[in-house]
């Protein structure tokens, strides 16, 4: 087992114990994308973002470094699993989709 099947599993059982259900929403989008969301006022207003250049050259070492997204099928819990490429989305429309998915 790997260490982030591992730690989805964790999560899964913490949740499941205090009597909730765990969903999990992968969201992926093109690198420019996230460069540019995470300036964005909402970003900033909202996370701990005040050094914009060390959040960027964070995000860039972290897509050099490690596999982002999940490869298909791969996920261990596909029935509360949805990946969402929210390159062209708004907020509004991923919450929907995924209220949808989950019946929320």
């Amino acid at each position: 087992t790997t260490g982030w099947y591992s730690k989805i599993s964790e999560v899964k059982n913490i949740v499941e114990k205090s009597g909730g259900q765990a969903y999990f929403v992968e969201l992926q989008a093109d690198q420019a994308i996230r460069l540019e969301r995470n300036k964005t006022e909402n970003r900033l207003q909202h996370k701990d973002k005040a050094d914009i250049a060390r959040s960027e050259e964070n995000l860039l070492s972290a897509d050099k470094k490690y596999r982002l997204q999940s490869n298909p099928a791969e996920f261990p819990y596909p029935e509360h699993y949805i990946k969402i490429e929210n390159s062209n989305l708004g907020a509004e429309v991923v919450a929907a989709m995924i209220k949808e998915k989950f019946a929320l």
